[in-house]
């Protein structure tokens, strides 16, 4: 199968996956700072997926409008954009829920070292 895509267009499609990841993580961090969530909660990483790919697609209505399109009129590079933010979030999400499940296995490896005979 031969791909469409050029050189500077997957350029621009990895940078907006490590994009959505950073903007997610800063999110996770800001609702950690300010204690809306427990602490290493799964809700939290959601939330701040949820977040980012509502602000992505306000951006895009707001891009349509700025170039004096219909809001809703969403073009290639439109969609690839929201799908590409969408796969950058839940591999954060994925990758947030693998090290707190390998930071809880570790904390109970820890806790029944500690335990007395």
């Amino acid at each position: 199968m031969k791909s469409n895509l050029h050189g500077i267009e997957r350029v621009y499609i990895a940078e907006h996956l490590f994009f959505s990841m950073v903007i997610c993580l800063m999110a996770s961090l800001y609702l950690e700072l300010t204690s809306y969530f427990k602490q290493h909660s799964i809700k939290k990483f959601i939330a701040s997926a949820f977040v980012f790919n509502c602000i992505g697609f306000v951006n895009e209505l707001y891009q349509n409008l700025a170039r004096h399109k219909p809001v809703f009129a969403f073009n290639f590079g439109s969609k690839l954009d929201l799908l590409v933010n969408v796969i950058g979030s839940l591999l954060f999400i994925l990758i947030s829920i693998s090290y707190l499940h390998r930071q809880r296995l570790a904390q109970k490896k820890e806790a029944a070292f500690q335990q007395p005979l």
